[in-house]
């Protein structure tokens, strides 16, 4: 019998139609195919075209690879996305510095 957790299915939301919209971009500027990026993600074309309209939502591991692949910055996919302007500013004094935070672990 499966997990309880494994039958739930989260709906896609407008940060994830964004997202793929980034990604469907960049591909397009690197003159890239959907079974071009498939074939090396090792996924079927038709799982980029969920991913590009946001049917399916993207894994933040599956995005570093597309990243990797496209040649791209993980933040190119977020910059301007929809609730990112309620992020702190990175001079603020909440934002993350990661040298602290490494210390820390």
């Amino acid at each position: 019998m499966q997990d309880q957790k494994s039958k739930i299915k989260r709906k896609t939301g407008e940060v994830d139609v964004y997202i793929g919209a980034r990604i469907r971009m960049r591909r397009m500027m690197m003159r890239m195919s959907q079974d071009t990026l498939a074939s090396r993600l090792g996924l079927a074309f038709q799982q980029i075209q969920k991913y590009e309209i946001g049917a399916n939502r993207v894994g933040t591991g599956r995005l570093l690879d597309i990243a990797i692949i496209l040649l791209a910055p993980i933040p190119f996919f977020f910059e301007g996305a929809p609730g990112a302007e309620k992020l702190p500013d990175a001079s603020s004094d909440i934002a993350c510095d990661t040298t602290d935070l490494m210390q820390f672990l």
